[in-house]
């Protein structure tokens, strides 16, 4: 009778586990001046909710994410008021992505970060700052690509190098212990 009450509860919890991590939204978020995300190489898609709103302003292009490998979802809203509360909202723009964006609760492999920008900032100079989602993808490998990876691949010799390395090693080694007369070398 244990045993199943246990197996009942432990279902329970896995249906209820979501990826998207509400528990984050009542932490202190990471401060900074600006946003940093900017500076990442990687292919970024922005989704606005807006200052003070937790829906979507346009939802163009989401479509493409479903096809992609998302590796990071930052959370990015405006330090206004200044150390304030913003678990609720932030909780309801979790809700909005996990509604436009389903696949998103099934991935445990996002990073997750929420970074509150600005310093002293004014209501209209906090308007003015991005409010939503920087996600960071990576496309899935089409055929085409992966077929083009494989023959640049296939063109390196690396069988080259790999019989070339202990040569190479036993030759160092050797140079090393001829050049320096060591007393009682171990």
């Amino acid at each position: 009778m244990k045993s199943i009450l246990f197996l009942v509860s432990l279902l329970i919890v896995n249906l209820s586990y979501s990826a998207i991590p509400y528990e984050k939204c009542h932490q202190k978020p990471k401060f900074q001046r600006f946003y940093d995300g900017y500076a990442y190489t990687a292919d970024k898609m922005f989704i606005e909710t807006g200052f003070t709103n937790s829906n979507f302003i346009s939802q163009k292009d989401i479509r493409l994410l479903k096809n992609s490998d998302i590796i990071a979802i930052d959370l990015v809203f405006s330090n206004y008021p200044e150390g304030g509360i913003y678990e609720p909202l932030n909780k309801a723009r979790l809700k909005s992505l996990e509604h436009a964006m389903p696949f998103v609760a099934k991935n445990d492999f996002i990073k997750w970060r929420f970074i509150a920008v600005g310093k002293h900032l004014t209501e209209n100079s906090a308007k003015s700052l991005f409010h939503g989602f920087v996600i960071t993808y990576r496309k899935k490998p089409s055929m085409k690509s992966i077929a083009l990876e494989s023959k640049s691949l296939s063109m390196l010799k690396l069988t080259d190098y790999t019989k070339k390395s202990p040569e190479y090693i036993n030759n160092t080694f050797t140079k090393i212990f001829n050049r320096k007369k060591w007393e009682n070398s171990v």
